[in-house]
């Protein structure tokens, strides 16, 4: 089940004011322990990002693992993008963010909205009825599902042949960035993180919609927090 953070049991809470029991040495003065990154404020949120693509489970590239480049045209990158027109649809083609076997994703504005997005394509290589319609169902699921702590998909799909779904692009990396800055997390941060991944996954679940691949790669963190 999920749980706000508001109801954060009290044993999560920091302990003040606290008097030694009588027989027992006093409590020693906590370890002083780093300043928690900006990246997860107070007003900040964690948002649950798709799973990585593999194979096996026909569910696309996390979208958010940012890969440089020039943000040139798509015919400067490496696989089934090369080639790819410059639009599909409203949206034009910006810097690849990620790529797996199964779909490739790029920063991409929305014309008719004015945003961007982060712009999912299925590989004709994998297309087949069987991968289209896991990439159908994962486009139904997200467009269903409406939660704070779970990434949003505005729209899907195909336009001149290519298969795409529409997601919200989160700016501010993952958790996994997190981790490789701060090491182990301080144990009030750690929380924070969990009761929102939990939160998002308690919505998740609720609708049958099982993630497969939970992981600190796939936590994002939005620029905000």
């Amino acid at each position: 089940p999920s749980m706000a953070t508001s109801q954060m049991p009290e044993a999560f809470k920091p302990l003040t004011g606290m008097s030694p029991v009588a027989g027992s040495s006093a409590p020693k003065t906590p370890t002083p322990q780093p300043p928690v990154s900006s990246s997860v404020s107070d007003t900040g949120r964690i948002v649950i990002g798709a799973s990585s693509g593999s194979e096996n489970d026909g569910t696309p590239m996390t979208p958010h693992a940012a890969v440089p480049n020039a943000g040139g045209p798509p015919a400067e990158v490496s696989g089934f993008t090369q080639g790819l027109p410059n639009k599909i649809g409203r949206y034009t083609l910006g810097r690849l963010l990620g790529q797996g076997g199964m779909a490739a994703v790029f920063l991409a504005p929305d014309e008719v909205h004015k945003r961007d997005v982060a712009l999912k394509l299925l590989n004709p290589a994998v297309v087949n009825a069987t991968t289209l319609e896991r990439f159908k169902r994962e486009a139904l699921a997200g467009v269903q599902l409406r939660h704070e702590h779970v990434v949003a998909t505005y729209d899907a799909g195909t336009e001149a042949g290519h298969h795409y779904i529409a997601a919200e692009f989160v700016e501010g990396g993952t958790v996994r960035d997190l981790m490789a800055r701060l090491g182990p997390f301080p144990p009030l941060l750690a929380v924070k993180i969990i009761v929102q991944v939990l939160d998002g996954l308690g919505a998740a679940h609720a609708r049958g919609i099982i993630h497969r691949d939970l992981k600190p790669a796939n936590l994002l963190i939005t620029k905000d927090g």
